[in-house]
């Protein structure tokens, strides 16, 4: 399979802005409630805090995506496939983003989407996460509107795959929150 990838970063956005532009809690915890990681996983509401509080911690929050394009002729009938590039993709993004992070003093990165690492999630039984080093919550889980953001800060839809065939591309979004 033939992919092509590229990332993306937006300008750092002050938190105020970032929230009233892209932050909805209640709305996106109403989809999350249909999300089978609901109460599973422990990067996946419910919460014991606010969200919005834990948006406030920060000052700052700059945006990445990472697009994986297709090759058209790849497309018709590898929608599996290209799921498990996506998933490959997404631990590469996710620590990459770490990477900033520990350059970044004060920073926090945000998550492709939920952790996927271990299943059943320790954390859903009350255990401590296997793998606190790579625990970071993923801009959804914490109300925000990552297709409106990816809309705005990069000009991309969310696709995704019909039946069997894969769409154009698939898009990840994370990034960093600072407290400068």
């Amino acid at each position: 399979m033939e992919v092509a990838i590229r990332t993306l970063s937006s300008r750092p956005l002050p938190v105020e802005r970032f929230l009233s532009a892209y932050v909805d809690v209640p709305k996106f915890l109403a989809c999350c409630r249909q999300c089978p990681n609901f109460g599973r996983r422990g990067t996946c509401p419910p919460y014991d805090f606010a969200p919005e509080d834990y948006w406030q911690r920060w000052h700052t929050v700059s945006l990445s995506a990472r697009q994986i394009s297709f090759a058209p002729g790849d497309r018709l009938g590898n929608a599996r496939e290209g799921l498990e590039v996506l998933h490959r993709e997404k631990d590469r993004f996710l620590q990459d983003l770490l990477r900033q992070e520990a350059q970044l003093p004060g920073s926090m990165a945000l998550s492709p989407g939920a952790c996927e690492r271990c299943d059943p999630c320790p954390m859903a039984q009350g255990a401590p996460c296997c793998h606190p080093e790579t625990f970071r919550y993923s801009m959804e889980s914490l109300g925000g509107n990552v297709a409106a953001a990816a809309r705005d800060q990069f000009g991309l839809e969310l696709l995704w795959a019909k039946g069997e065939d894969l769409p154009p591309y698939y898009l990840l979004i994370g990034g960093l929150l600072c407290l400068e």
